[in-house]
């Protein structure tokens, strides 16, 4: 299934197992399998220029924001009050923004109701500048992860 970029370009387009065996390029979460991000609530996503991967984003519908993974497992709901990005890597420069933007842009469309659009980074150095640079604002830092909001326009 296809989603339209709002520009020419690249396109947006869920992943399933069979479209993305080499989820092991996850330099994020690479312990979660496809069974795992594939799970009830839960979406991966592929952000394509014609054939070519250029990035990757796993989303989770959630009833209540998680800090760390198990919480996230245990929270998952296909109506979830809220999505989570627990993780995005990208192929080429730029693409980790876009995809993120083209994430955020249809899941509000098929989800509109959605209180909140949270990620549950590693605390790292990289996380932190990505999310900021791509107007995200930093919600609370956990233990285990942090937790970055982003805007629903």
């Amino acid at each position: 299934m296809s989603y339209d970029a709002p520009m020419s370009g690249p396109r947006l387009q869920r992943i399933d197992a069979h479209d993305f065996p080499s989820i092991h390029d996850d330099p994020v979460r690479p312990e979660l399998d496809m069974d795992f991000r594939l799970a009830e609530g839960r979406e991966v996503y592929g952000l394509y220029d014609g054939t070519i991967l250029l990035a990757v984003l796993c989303a989770a519908y959630v009833t209540q924001i998680p800090h760390t993974v198990a919480e996230l497992r245990a929270w998952s709901l296909p109506l979830g009050t809220s999505v989570v990005f627990y993780t995005v890597w990208s192929y080429c420069r730029g693409a980790g923004h876009t995809i993120i933007q083209f994430a955020r842009t249809h899941i509000l469309q098929e989800h509109p109701n959605l209180e909140h659009l949270v990620t549950l980074s590693p605390k790292t150095t990289m996380a932190h500048d990505f999310h900021l640079k791509n107007g995200a604002t930093l919600l609370s830092e956990n233990a285990e992860s942090d937790t970055y909001e982003y805007p629903r326009s």
